[in-house]
This record gives structure tokens, C-alpha cells and sequence, in this order.
């Protein structure tokens, strides 16, 4: 069941989102309920960690991690006048907003995807 209608459910159109520290958290979250629901309740007192190693499931966060560098690398590959491709490297012109620019897919991509990992 998880497999087949939670992990599609939470990771639709995942290769291009940019994720902030929020948005990570509510995915794990919701994983986790899931499990909850599959029969693990808090008063079992055990670690998410712990539930996934049993389970013998890979976490949402290391998919989608796996699933945005497939995503760039089919995109590298394609020819430069390739609509995916002009897109990716579009530059925006005018002036942005004050405060802290956003996050581009391409930002994570350069450091390596690491803000999507479950320590950092």
C-alpha cells in the first residue's frame, strides 16, 4: 500500500520543487502517519528511524533526493535547443523583491542536494 499509493502521492512533480526546511519536515511527517495508521502507534515507543529500518523502507526524503538528481541528469542530456533545458537555465530579468533571494533547483543542484537530507 505504501508503495503504491502514499509514496506517488507525496512525491508528484518532486523533481522540481525547491524545499525549505518546513516543507521537509511536513513530508517526513506525513510519512510517518502513514506508518502510524500501517499499526505502529506512539505508545510503542519507538524511533522513525527504527520503524523504517523495520519496515525495510527507504525514507521519503532519500527518494526524493534520488528522484531530483535522475530528474537534472535526463535533463543535462538533452540538446541545448530542448525546451527543459532553456528552461533550466533561464535567467529572469528586472528586479527581484528585497530579502533573501529564492531557492532555484539549480542553487541545490551545486550544493549537492545535501538541504534535503534528514540531518542537515
Amino acid at each position: 500500500m505504501y508503495k503504491a499509493l502514499a509514496v506517488p502521492a507525496l512525491l508528484y512533480g518532486s523533481e522540481i520543487w525547491t524545499l525549505r526546511q518546513r516543507d521537509k519536515k511536513r513530508l517526513i511527517l506525513n510519512e510517518m502517519k502513514f506508518f502510524r495508521t500501517a499499526g505502529y502507534t506512539h505508545f510503542d515507543d519507538k524511533r522513525n528511524e527504527e520503524i523504517l529500518e523495520e519496515l525495510k523502507v527507504e525514507p521519503v526524503d532519500k527518494k526524493l533526493n534520488r528522484y531530483k538528481s535522475n530528474s537534472l541528469r535526463h535533463i543535462t542530456r538533452i540538446n541545448n535547443n530542448g525546451m527543459p533545458k532553456i528552461m533550466m537555465n533561464c535567467r529572469p530579468v528586472g528586479r527581484r523583491r528585497l530579502g533573501r533571494p529564492l531557492n532555484r533547483l539549480l542553487d541545490e543542484a551545486e550544493t549537492g542536494l545535501s538541504g534535503l537530507t534528514r540531518d542537515g
